[in-house]
């Protein structure tokens, strides 16, 4: 933007047209060989964008910028969890392959 440009009374109105996911963009997900076979496991919501998706043992493991998603491999839907990140207080990693969430309403997730 040119010194002449910031003259013109348009110029000040521009910004009033700019969207908020102008601002925020979504971040893409670096697919790798493993993450682009697996599917979502949940819809995003708007303004959510997929960054990190994985099969572990049990299931699939996704992260977004608003939660943490797990998803069992069973059809029963038993033991999925969908943690926001603004609930969560205390994340631990013990005996190597064990995460730990400890959530602010005294909800525990392993």
């Amino acid at each position: 933007m040119s010194v002449s440009d910031s003259d013109d009374s348009g110029s000040l109105n521009s910004m009033l047209h700019v969207r908020a996911s102008e601002l925020y963009p979504k971040k893409v997900l670096i697919e790798t060989q493993e993450s682009a076979s697996i599917p979502s496991p949940f819809a995003p919501l708007s303004g959510e964008s997929i960054e990190h998706i994985s099969r572990v043992t049990e299931g699939v493991l996704a992260m977004s910028n608003y939660r943490v998603y797990f998803q069992r491999s069973g059809k029963d839907g038993k033991g999925d969890f969908n943690i926001p990140f603004g609930l969560i207080e205390c994340v631990e990693i013990k005996e190597l392959f064990h995460i730990y969430f400890q959530c602010k309403d005294a909800r525990t997730y392993q």
